[in-house]
């Protein structure tokens, strides 16, 4: 009778260990859980930084095509040649 009350109590021993690791289990789960909002929130963030960023664009589109464009032709302000140097950086040169 002992030794089944031994057998008892090792099982009641396992079990009350099983459900303590189904409790960390549950834990690991809720923290996954607010880390995965955690990045959501991030996300979100990002967003919105985004979307200013495409708000301010244009303008910064338009002043990029125009420098592109008076690097490209041979497009003259005040006297003044703009030329694409062959390594790439830009100058200006006296126009000739």
């Amino acid at each position: 009778a002992q030794w089944v009350a031994l057998q008892n109590q090792e099982q009641a021993e396992e079990q009350r260990q099983e459900v303590q690791g189904q409790e960390v289990e549950m834990e690991g789960v809720e923290q996954g859980l607010e880390k995965e909002q955690e990045v959501e929130d991030q996300r979100q963030g990002s967003e919105q930084i985004e979307d200013q960023q495409v708000a301010q664009e244009p303008e910064q589109i338009e002043a990029l095509s125009d420098d592109m464009l008076s690097n490209r032709s041979d497009h003259t302000t005040d006297g003044v040649k703009s030329t694409t140097r062959h390594d790439g950086s830009y100058g200006r040169q006296p126009k000739g």
